[in-house]
């Protein structure tokens, strides 16, 4: 009797020992344990004959309601956590739609500027996932992220514990690195967008996945035809209601035309001429002659090589005209 005492008390201090080792030494528990308080305790003895301490720390922290405080880690786990990263999946959601209708927003503009007019082609937009790594991965770590609808009103300590670790793992890997983050935000950067030129008969004439292979007009018409769109989205000249189109549509083109040929210069002005813009052209006085039948002002800006002074003169395109065939200017 006296042995099966002794050895109860054994195995009573061995439990006593375990469970001591336990609570000082979280990080050795299951994975799923819904709090971590690795190295608060490592100044607590794990002998048996020491367990007063631990009592002790069970009243404190009973007295401090960890209770309450748990309830209210859960509720801001739930209600806002949770919810924010829903708002964004959402925003993201919003973003990658607003993409899609500006796209087919300026294709149906394309349709109305004739980019070549003897085959009568016009200029079509297209866009596609592009695939890219870093962005895949960032959509699958935040659907990760967010839990299920019935798991967030869940009181299971474990499913709480692994919400949090999901959480936790997607915000760590995007808040330290700036750039990553920067990259997966811009929503555009996961598409690529290319151009194809249709003819008037519905076949397609061309495919351009960039300008390197054009040259230098080529390059220029395809730019200034999907800018004429966008200018055209951008001041909502799609929708036909006079209630949303503003008088004023001004436009600053600097050096526009500096690297381009006068017949592609020409193909461009007419183009802003028909989505009746006012330009204000920022040219050197030798693009003058390209800009002078679609601007009635100019403002030259000189500048005396003798004094170092700037001088500006203004003047109406038909003084600077006569100006030139006296030659004063």
């Amino acid at each position: 009797e006296r042995n099966q005492k002794k050895e109860a008390e054994t195995i009573n201090r061995i439990t006593l020992e375990k469970e001591m080792d336990d609570f000082v030494n979280p990080s050795l528990r299951s994975v799923n344990s819904e709090l971590n308080w690795s190295g608060e305790y490592s100044d607590f003895s794990t002998k048996a004959e020491d367990y007063e301490d631990y009592e002790t720390e069970y009243l404190k922290i009973k007295d401090d309601d960890i209770s309450v405080l748990k309830q209210k880690f859960n509720d801001y786990l739930t209600s806002s956590l949770v919810k924010n990263l829903g708002q964004l999946n959402e925003k993201i959601k919003s973003w990658d739609k607003e993409i899609t209708q500006a796209i087919k927003t300026l294709n149906r503009n394309l349709t109305k500027i004739p980019f070549n007019k003897d085959s009568r082609s016009h200029i079509q937009l297209e866009i596609k996932n592009s695939g890219d790594k870093d962005h895949l991965e960032f959509n699958r770590m935040l659907e990760k992220a967010i839990p299920n609808a019935r798991y967030t009103i869940s009181d299971s300590d474990r499913i709480n514990s692994e919400i949090y670790e999901r959480i936790k793992i997607f915000l760590d890997k995007y808040r330290s690195d700036d750039m990553l983050r920067k990259k997966v935000l811009d929503i555009r950067r996961k598409y690529e967008f290319t151009a194809k030129e249709i003819n008037g008969d519905g076949t397609v004439k061309q495919y351009y996945k960039d300008t390197g292979a054009l040259s230098g007009g080529e390059k220029a018409k395809l730019t200034f035809t999907i800018l004429a769109a966008s200018i055209a989205y951008q001041f909502n000249l799609d929708d036909n209601s006079d209630s949303n189109k503003g008088p004023f549509r001004f436009v600053i083109l600097d050096e526009a035309f500096s690297k381009s040929d006068a017949k592609n210069s020409i193909y461009a002005l007419e183009l802003f001429k028909e989505l009746d813009l006012q330009l204000m052209v920022v040219t050197p006085r030798n693009g003058i002659n390209i800009v002078e039948g679609y601007v009635s002002t100019l403002h030259l800006l000189e500048k005396d090589p003798d004094s170092n002074k700037t001088s500006l003169s203004s003047m109406t395109i038909k003084e600077y005209k006569e100006g030139e065939s006296a030659s004063i200017f």
